[in-house]
């Protein structure tokens, strides 16, 4: 089962690439799927989303200052996600916190990089 905070690498562009996503929701319509909520490293003299900077240790995984990507927030199916750590295309990693979670949500209305469906999701 997916529950909020589950936290997983996902590989994104070159394979050497791998970013932590953190289920944002339980179940949301239709059935089945979840939102993904991606971090990313900070990378000097690259412009970030200053919405919810983390810093080191506020997860295991979290080794340099981060940031939550709420551009690149996803709808994604919770079965399809299951299988990938199965098979090994998602690295399982520690959940995030309540606290964490409860700090990155704050940042969904606030960030003005949110996409609107996904401010629709939050505000019903």
């Amino acid at each position: 089962m997916l529950a909020i905070g589950t936290a997983f690498l996902v590989p994104s562009g070159p394979a050497e690439y791998l970013h932590l996503n953190i289920v944002g929701t339980a179940q949301i319509e239709p059935p089945d799927m979840r939102l993904l909520i991606p971090i990313s490293s900070i990378k000097d003299g690259v412009f970030h989303d200053q919405t919810c900077v983390l810093e080191v240790g506020e997860h295991p995984f979290i080794t340099k200052p981060s940031f939550v990507f709420y551009r690149h927030i996803q709808q994604r199916s919770a079965t399809k996600i299951s299988m990938c750590l199965e098979n090994g295309d998602f690295i399982a990693k520690d959940s995030a916190s309540e606290s964490l979670i409860g700090k990155i949500i704050a940042g969904i209305p606030v960030s003005n990089f949110t996409a609107p469906w996904v401010l629709n999701f939050f505000q019903n």
